[in-house]
């Protein structure tokens, strides 16, 4: 009973302690006052980083857009231009990340760069993109070189294509001066760095040509390469009769007994009577004159000797005319030769002497003749192959012949015509009983 006496005792005497001390630390709080720079926190403390005390013993954070880097601020400092203090009681300001940008004192963030402007960490203000670079972005930390076949001005966002026709090779080009005119021969599209070559085949001789119909194919007598302002004729001597051909190759050799002059669709073939052996002429002088005994037709190579029966008695004929009646031919010959004396030819064309027939008894021949002619009256010839007139011979007196006979005929009974018969005189008579009287001798 007496411990728990002794125990009520302390208790009591313990709550009496803790009341007096509470009691005085008030009245000790209620007596101090902390300078500008502290706060009472049972004591005066300087404030920390982040704070600022401006007295009345509180202290207060930074608000966002501020801070303080020092233990015992009176006041926050406000962000410098370029940073910026997102969260509250920053003992630091954050540079503005590159892309982005802060104008003001006291920002909470920072603003993004437009389109066609950059910036670097810590920037106050964004900086154009410079002509020749673009950006195309908000926020962008740098800019873009515009590529070969673009170009821009200051500021740009985008980069503008060269025009159709034009071409740039420089990366970060200024100005559309810098896009520069496609050759002939030659062609692009928009935006182009390079021009295209028209293709072997075709041509164009337009400067600035904007597009591949721009390129027209080749004529037939002429053929081009690749990148061409104009095509090129086919050499004399040679021919294309094809469009669009891509090399000299495709320009053939005029075969022999044709010609041709540069840039020929095709070969001009040699004129009838001429002819030419080799292949690639170049002009109509290529082509020679077939010559006596000898005949061509248009384009030929070689002259075609005249057939037996036949002749061409000049240079460059184009036929070869039959030999007339009393003549004769072998190959290849300029004249005919007449049948010899003593025979004939009655037809044209005669191949060879062999042709040309003997004169039958009766009958005679001059060279060349395309008959025999008949001996006359009263004169008879009893040979064959006789060569003149002379080889029909008088019938003696009392004989007569007819025409073409091969003999003659005794005048008998007062019949015959022939003047070698004579008629009966006055007072004479024959056994005929015509009115007309003949007598021999």
């Amino acid at each position: 009973s007496t411990q728990s006496t002794w125990d009520l005792f302390l208790e009591m005497n313990s709550f009496t302690v803790f009341f007096l001390l509470i009691l005085l630390s008030c009245t000790f709080a209620q007596t101090l006052n902390c300078t500008a720079g502290q706060y009472l926190n049972s004591t005066c403390i300087g404030c920390e980083m982040g704070y600022h005390c401006p007295g009345n013993n509180t202290k207060i954070p930074c608000l966002p857009g501020t801070y303080s880097s020092t233990v015992g601020s009176v006041m926050c400092i406000p962000c410098m231009l370029g940073t910026y203090a997102d969260q509250i009681a920053a003992v630091s300001c954050n540079n503005c990340i590159a892309g982005t940008y802060s104008s003001t004192a006291g920002a909470i963030m920072c603003n993004m760069c437009p389109i066609g402007f950059f910036s670097t960490s810590g920037a106050v203000a964004c900086t154009s993109c410079p002509a020749g670079r673009y950006s195309n972005t908000t926020g962008a930390s740098s800019c873009l070189s515009c590529p070969a076949g673009t170009w821009s001005n200051q500021s740009a966002a985008i980069c503008s294509r060269c025009a159709a026709g034009t071409y740039s090779s420089i990366v970060g080009a200024t100005s559309a001066s810098s896009c520069i005119m496609c050759l002939a021969g030659t062609f692009s599209g928009p935006g182009a760095n390079s021009c295209t070559f028209c293709p072997a085949g075709k041509y164009s001789s337009l400067v600035g040509a904007g597009d591949a119909s721009r390129c027209m194919l080749c004529p037939i007598g002429s053929w081009s390469a690749a990148g061409s302002s104009n095509c090129t004729f086919c050499l004399a001597g040679t021919y294309n009769s094809l469009i669009g051909q891509t090399s000299a190759s495709d320009c053939l050799m005029c075969a022999p007994g044709s010609w041709s002059l540069a840039g020929a669709a095709v070969c001009n073939r040699c004129p009838a009577g001429t002819y030419s052996s080799a292949s690639g002429g170049t002009s109509i002088t290529d082509c020679l004159s077939c010559p006596p005994g000898t005949y061509s037709l248009p384009g030929a190579s070689v002259c075609t000797m005249c057939a037996a029966g036949y002749f061409s008695a000049v240079n460059s004929s184009a036929q070869c005319n039959a030999c007339p009646v009393g003549t004769y031919s072998s190959p290849g010959s300029a004249v005919c030769t007449s049948c010899p004396p003593g025979t004939y030819s009655p037809n044209t064309g005669a191949a060879s002497m062999s042709d040309c027939i003997m004169c039958t008894a009766g009958t005679w021949s001059s060279s060349r003749s395309p008959r025999c002619t008949r001996c006359p009256a009263d004169t008879y010839n009893p040979l064959v192959g006789s060569a003149s007139a002379s080889s029909c011979l008088v019938c003696p007196v009392g004989n007569w012949a007819a025409e073409g006979s091969t003999s003659c005929n005794v005048c008998i009974n007062g019949v015959s015509t022939s003047s070698n018969c004579r008629v009966c005189g006055l007072g004479t008579w024959t056994l005929e009983e015509t009115p007309i009287r003949r007598y021999r001798y």
